[in-house]
């Protein structure tokens, strides 16, 4: 029997959820069915119920100390013919969770 937070004195026949199960829940990254489940077995089981809430409340802890996402695509690009030190901004190459990557040339 998986336990990462069972009663097994309670519920004997219960699974817990795998350790990599309750980390995505938690993230948010499961499916609607998945998380389902998941709400529901620790509805029936007090230590995943503990394990769920102390996680949860880690993840707020974390995402308040370093402050909510910026949305990078948001911000203002860099146009073509932008200067930044002594390079000449040509394009934007990609957006993602690091930044903004952009092609761009060294004139001199």
């Amino acid at each position: 029997m998986d336990t990462p937070g069972a009663a097994p004195y309670l519920l004997p026949a219960m699974v817990c959820p795998e350790e990599n199960t309750i980390t995505e829940f938690v993230a948010g990254m499961l499916s609607p069915e998945e998380s389902s489940r998941v709400e529901a077995h620790a509805a029936a089981c007090p230590g995943c119920r503990r394990l769920l809430s102390a996680l949860a409340r880690s993840r707020a802890a974390s995402t308040s100390f370093t402050g909510p996402d910026e949305d990078v695509a948001s911000h203002r690009s860099l146009a073509r013919g932008a200067l930044v030190g002594r390079y000449v901004v040509l394009e934007t190459l990609g957006v993602g969770g690091a930044g903004v990557v952009y092609a761009a040339y060294d004139p001199s």
